[in-house]
């Protein structure tokens, strides 16, 4: 019995009695789950046609840097990328990558684990799945044997990155939110930078994988099964607001993408129906330190990317410097959005007033009940479409 990923629990019991009701002398069975692929796989795929001949090498790299990850992972994302772009330029090649990517994650995966550094398997199969939804995207509502079989492969794909996600969430954050600072101090950090970096990438993927537990309920068909899940979307909620609560550095966020994290985080416990006054609380302390920073000339929330940079801010206290550093801001409209949607005037105010350049948000001359009205409107239309 060969399957692509592992048999889920609920359905073991069935398996078992099959095979012990059916099994004789001269029929046995065996089961091949996907670590029993992957292993025959890796046994063999320098000698057949599985990969391209230029592709193998960098297969070979990446698993050997699994204890380099962004290392490994800067070569898995070249494999990706070749395979990506072949089937792009030939659409009969769509499923034939698609397959390649999905066998090349799970080998990615499987080594990763034994090797027990799951980052760098993170990384790719994130990776791995923009690309497989950016080659099956159209296919999806269509009936023909390569569209179904696109659809699966994709599947595939999607099945691997929430082995990984459960495997890194379950064994990487979710034993350390409950401890004060048990993840600050689990960085090992050379600044305190590499802190508020690192958790509010953590923060992000927590808040990712609440997300898809949150989905994945909207869809299932069985009731008990759709319970767990909305139990555990709404554990995944409480855990976030551990992690915030327990590791301060999540109270001041550095760069100004790590709005994308906050808003990650904020949508999570909102669709879990839980935390409104944990939410307005968190949006309100960010703002009051990120205007504390500002005023002090202490590191402030900027649109700076480079590390380098980032050690050095904010190096001036000039008013060009302020305005070029935080120009394009998408963290205080993030934080306005939420405070109109959540209903909070008084956060909403802190934002609109803050000396940093925000002229974009409405003033309070805009009345707050009426921004709620523009996005519960935009939002309703833009959900119906999707």
């Amino acid at each position: 019995m060969c399957f692509g990923g592992d048999i889920q629990e609920q359905v073991r019991a069935s398996v078992e009695g099959y095979i012990g009701q059916n099994s004789t002398d001269r029929i046995t069975y065996e089961e091949w789950n996907g670590d029993k692929l992957a292993n025959l796989i890796q046994e063999s795929f320098l000698r057949e046609d599985l990969l391209p001949e230029n592709s193998r090498p960098i297969l070979r790299k990446a698993l050997a840097l699994l204890d380099e990850p962004e290392a490994s992972f800067g070569y898995y994302t070249q494999l990706a990328t070749a395979l990506f772009n072949v089937a792009a330029e030939e659409r009969s090649k769509k499923l034939t990558s698609l397959r390649q990517m999905s066998i090349c994650l799970w080998i990615l995966f499987a080594w990763a684990r034994d090797n027990g550094n799951l980052e760098a398997a993170y990384l790719s199969a994130e990776r791995t799945l923009l690309f497989a939804w950016d080659l099956a995207k159209n296919e999806f509502g269509k009936n023909n044997k390569v569209a179904k079989g696109i659809q699966e492969a994709f599947q595939s794909v999607l099945g691997t990155y929430s082995q990984i996600a459960d495997e890194y969430i379950n064994g990487k954050i979710l034993p350390h939110v409950t401890v004060l600072d048990g993840l600050s101090t689990a960085v090992r950090p050379s600044s305190s930078m590499d802190v508020n970096l690192k958790l509010f990438d953590l923060l992000g993927r927590l808040a990712m994988y609440g997300l898809w537990t949150t989905w994945r309920a909207t869809i299932a068909d069985e009731e008990e099964y759709k319970e767990k899940l909305v139990l555990r979307s709404r554990y995944i909620s409480d855990a976030v607001k551990s992690l915030i609560s327990n590791n301060p550095a999540l109270f001041l966020p550095i760069k100004d993408e790590q709005a994308i994290d906050i808003f990650l985080a904020i949508l999570q416990m909102a669709m879990s129906g839980s935390g409104e006054g944990d939410m307005k609380l968190w949006l309100s302390e960010i703002i009051e330190r990120a205007r504390f920073a500002y005023e002090g000339n202490e590191p402030y929330p900027c649109t700076i990317r480079d590390y380098a940079e980032l050690l050095d801010h904010p190096h001036r206290g000039d008013e060009e410097y302020r305005k070029e550093v935080t120009e394009g801001s998408i963290l205080y409209p993030t934080i306005a959005l939420w405070a109109a949607i959540l209903g909070d005037s008084k956060v909403y105010e802190k934002v609109t007033n803050c000396r940093v350049p925000c002229d974009y948000i409405p003033k309070r001359s805009y009345p707050l009940f009426r921004t709620r009205q523009i996005l519960n409107d935009w939002l309703t239309q833009n959900l119906e479409e999707a």
